[in-house]
């Protein structure tokens, strides 16, 4: 019990008792401790309410209650400890409003009660403690606006009223707070715009406004801020351009702008910026070039500038950023070709210049860039070859060349990428066999070779990437069989071999795919009959057979209870359908179409509600139609015809 901890001398002046494990309610004697001035039960697991008689402790200054399980109401008697100067009671379970005669406390200087569940607005009379320097109330439930009174914080320095549902506009007179430095508002619901007059914060070092409503442009005025380091607005409606309005922040280190409504060209003034780190202006409305003179920006990390209208090349002064990390150019209409001095970057991790018109081959020098973990460069014009250097790239995670006009044979250096676990090249003019050594990239989970030129047959490699959960090598010139060792894919759920020059039978290890939920080998020339094995997939969802030579009668749909598209038109298939098809509830779309099966049509097909597309056209099945099929409200699309119903 915390009584038992606190027994002592009434002098006693102070008890620290932080991260102790202590649990319990708060059950203390406090007529005993009168002279206590510092008390420290932070990051405990005490619960219950704050007492009432907290009063008591008339001397204390100092009371720490942070990381607790406390509950109810902020009590009205601690406001009554007028020597208090500092007040923690973040993380716990508090609700209701902050007091309302909080002013009594006229010589506190800091008040924590962020992460708890206050509710109400903040009170008038918070504003009236001209010595609180540090006001923390953030993610909780307070509501309303920003009272006007908060001039008379005379001597606040930090403000953090972040994820609560604030409303209306940033008072007027909070820029009059000359001795702020940090102010944080995000994640509220703020509107108006943000007051010419900012440039009176003139101590501002981190400003953050993100997630609101705000709108207008951004004032000028921003740049007499000298000491601004971090500046964080985005995902507003902020409008206009940002001409002017970063020169002379030579201590920026961080400015995010991201997901607003900026218009006009990236100006100048960003490469003065000579302290940033990291610039994210993605996903406005930004057009004209990237300036050339960005190698000014010795310190920059992080550079987004994706979803923009940016043109133009990209200039050589990004591949002079040696502390680059990250770089995102993608969906803009840049043009150009990847220079060769980005082999300059060695710390680069993340390159993404997909969705531009970057033209010309990849360079060479691609393999030196040793720390880079992902590689984005889809939907251009790149052409040209897959350089052997690729496989130098030992961390590269992620390969995304798909969608340009590349040609060429893949190289067998790719087999060396054993980080590698998305690897995507499809949409592109490769020649050539799929590399055997592609079965060394254990750590694979995707690879895409759709939509090329390869030949030859699917490598048994392939096969042995137990990690790979999609599989897509459609609309290519792939022959030969469908290895039998196919089982090894243990974790594939995507499997996607259609609209090649396959044959041979599907091979019984694909029912080892236990995962499996989309299979698609239409378009092929696979004969013999289905494996028995199809019916173990209990997770299969999508089956697409269609345009083959199968024979035999169809797989048990029945015995496949997540199955809701099954495709087998232009078959050989034989046999009747199962007399109790009713119990496939989940089927959706069922087309056997032009194939040769025979019988009546069960009446339990009346009972597929879910069904929407039924095809059995070009069969020769029997008999009349069932009544039941009336029942099926979802059915747009019935095809009956080519067959001798009656």
């Amino acid at each position: 019990e915390i009584s038992a901890c606190l027994v002592g001398s009434e002098m006693c002046i102070r008890d620290s008792m932080n991260s102790n494990q202590i649990t319990g309610n708060i059950n203390i004697n406090w007529f005993n401790f009168s002279h206590l001035l510092y008390l420290d039960l932070g990051n405990n697991f005490i619960n219950g309410t704050i007492p009432n008689n907290i009063q008591y402790l008339d001397s204390l200054e100092y009371l720490s209650l942070e990381n607790n399980q406390l509950s109810g109401i902020i009590p009205h008697s601690l406001c009554g400890l007028n020597t208090l100067l500092y007040i923690e009671l973040s993380s716990n379970y508090l609700s209701h409003t902050i007091p309302y005669n909080i002013n009594n406390l006229t010589l506190l200087q800091y008040f924590y009660i962020d992460n708890n569940y206050i509710t109400g607005s903040i009170p008038m009379q918070l504003f009236l403690l001209d010595k609180l320097e540090y006001l923390y109330v953030d993610n909780n439930y307070i509501s309303s606006s920003i009272p006007e009174g908060v001039y008379n914080l005379s001597s606040i320095q930090y403000i953090d009223i972040s994820l609560n549902a604030i409303t209306r506009s940033i008072p007027h007179n909070l820029y009059a707070l000359n001795t702020l430095l940090y102010i944080d508002l995000d994640n509220n619901m703020l509107t108006g715009s943000i007051d010419r007059s900012i440039h009176t914060l003139h101590s501002l070092q981190y400003l953050y406004l993100y997630n609101n409503y705000l709108t207008g442009t951004l004032p000028v005025g921003i740049n007499q801020l000298y000491k601004l380091q971090y500046i964080d607005i985005d995902s507003n409606y902020i409008t206009g351009n940002l001409t002017s309005v970063l020169k002379n922040l030579t201590s920026l280190q961080y400015i995010d702008l991201n997901n607003n409504l900026l218009t006009s060209t990236l100006p100048d003034d960003i490469t003065t910026l000579y302290s940033i780190q990291s610039i994210l202006l993605q996903n406005n409305f930004l057009t004209g070039p990237i300036p050339p003179q960005m190698s000014n920006l010795q310190f920059l990390e992080f550079l987004y500038l994706d979803r923009n209208s940016l043109t133009g090349a990209i200039p050589v002064g990004i591949y002079e950023l040696y502390n680059l990390f990250y770089c995102d150019l993608h969906s803009n209409m840049l043009s150009g070709s990847v220079a060769k001095e980005i082999s300059n970057l060695q710390q680069l991790l993340y390159l993404d210049i997909s969705s531009n018109y970057i033209t010309s081959s990849i360079p060479i020098e691609i393999g030196y860039v040793y720390e880079l973990q992902y590689l984005d460069v889809y939907d251009n014009q790149i052409t040209g070859s897959i350089p052997s250097s690729i496989g130098l790239l030992q961390q590269v995670i992620y390969l995304h060349l798909n969608y340009n006009f590349m040609n060429g044979t893949l190289p067998m250096e790719l087999g060396n990428l054993l980080e590698l676990e998305y690897l995507v090249l499809g949409t592109n003019g490769f020649t050539g066999t799929i590399p055997t050594s592609l079965g060394q990239l254990l750590q694979l989970e995707s690879l895409d070779l759709s939509f090329t030129a390869l030949t030859g047959s699917i490598p048994t490699e392939l096969c042995e990437l137990s990690s790979l959960y999609s599989l897509t090598l459609n609309n290519a010139a792939l022959s030969g069989s469908i290895p039998e060792s196919l089982g090894g894919l243990s974790s594939v759920l995507l499997l996607d071999l259609s609209y090649n020059q396959l044959t041979g039978r599907v091979p019984s290890s694909i029912g080892q795919l236990t995962v499996l939920r989309d299979v698609d080998l239409s378009y092929n020339a696979l004969t013999s009959s289905l494996p028995v094995s199809l019916s173990q997939l209990l997770q299969l969802q999508s089956l697409i057979l269609s345009a083959n030579q199968l024979t035999g009668p169809l797989l048990n749909i029945t015995a496949l209870p997540e199955l809701f598209q099954l495709v087998a038109s232009d078959n050989r298939f034989t046999g009747t359908l199962p007399y109790n098809i009713g119990t496939a509830t989940a089927i959706t779309s069922l087309n056997l179409t032009n194939n040769n099966m025979h019988g009546s049509l069960p009446s339990g097909l009346g009972q597929l509600y879910a069904l929407e597309v039924l095809s059995l056209s070009g069969n020769h099945f029997t008999g009349s139609l069932p009544l039941a099929l009336s029942s099926l409200t979802h059915l747009y699309d019935l095809d009956i015809s080519r067959n001798a119903l009656t």
